[in-house]
C-alpha cells in the first residue's frame, strides 16, 4: 500500500491506488530533459516497467523497456529511488511479494 491509499477500500481498489500513486511518483521524478534529448520530435514516450514490492515493502527485481536504453535505464534509476510501501501486500494476513507491472506514458 503507497502512502495516500486507504486500507478500508477493496484489494482492488488498493491495488489501482498504488499502481496510480507509483506511476504518480515516476511523473515527478523521471528526467524530462532526458527524454526531450532521446526524443527531439516527439511530445511523449512509453516504457513498460516490472518490479516485485517484497515482503518488507521495497522494489526490487525491477526492469524496464522502453525504445532507447537510456530511458529504461532512468526508469530503473527512478524506481530503484522509491519509497518503501507504508505497508507490504499480504496473502492470509502474512506479508507477500506483489508483482507489478505496467506500461507507462510519459508527456514532455
Amino acid at each position: 500500500m503507497f502512502r495516500g491509499c486507504k486500507k478500508a477500500v477493496s484489494n482492488e481498489d488498493l491495488k489501482n491506488c498504488t499502481i496510480e500513486k507509483i506511476m504518480d511518483y515516476i511523473k515527478v521524478s523521471i528526467n524530462y530533459e532526458l527524454a526531450d534529448k532521446l526524443f527531439p520530435l516527439d511530445k511523449s514516450t512509453q516504457f513498460q516497467v516490472s518490479f516485485v514490492i517484497n515482503e518488507k515493502g521495497k522494489a526490487e527485481a525491477i526492469s524496464a523497456k522502453a525504445h532507447k536504453k537510456e530511458m529504461a535505464a532512468e526508469a530503473i534509476r527512478v524506481l530503484k529511488r522509491m519509497p518503501k510501501m507504508k505497508e507490504p501486500g499480504t496473502i492470509n494476513g502474512k506479508p507477500a511479494k506483489f508483482p507489478i507491472d505496467f506500461l507507462m506514458t510519459i508527456y514532455f
